[in-house]
């Protein structure tokens, strides 16, 4: 008769030996998931005769673990989210939005904002007029070994 040997025959011979009933947590080979949202507001347009009307527009560029787009025109407010399965180390150095106002908006005044959430935390924020230029969001990396 062939005898197989089970986690809970494991367990039992432990505890017979002292040993504590914990067993540790398997490991995972799977980095784990992260959602990743990047946000974009800016000044709301408004109209004497319809009342406030959709915002301004952006030119947006960002990057992440696994999308890298240059130079996009959006409304604002403006949001993108995905997933990535980086570890942690490698998805903060890879983490960038920047914003800029496009020739059409010149003449649009009022305070910009970016942000970068991982998992429901603001990781990276940032506020500008674009009166000097753009504006970037980026989770620097440097502090990770």
């Amino acid at each position: 008769m062939t005898k197989f040997f089970t986690r809970s025959a494991a367990l039992l011979a432990g505890a017979a030996a002292g040993l504590p009933l914990v067993a540790a947590p398997a490991a995972s080979a799977e980095p784990q998931v992260h959602r990743v949202v990047f946000r974009v507001f800016g000044p709301q347009l408004a109209s004497l005769v319809f009342g406030p009307g959709p915002g301004s527009l952006a030119l947006v560029s960002y990057k992440g673990a696994s999308v890298d787009v240059d130079a996009k025109l959006v409304p604002l407010p403006w949001n993108i989210a995905f997933q990535s399965k980086a570890g942690d180390a490698e998805l903060v150095r890879k983490l960038r939005l920047s914003v800029t106002r496009p020739e059409s908006e010149q003449d649009v005044h009022g305070v910009y904002a970016c942000e970068i959430s991982v998992d429901g935390e603001v990781r990276a924020r940032s506020e500008s007029d674009l009166e000097d230029g753009g504006l970037q969001c980026v989770i620097d990396g440097s502090d990770d070994s």
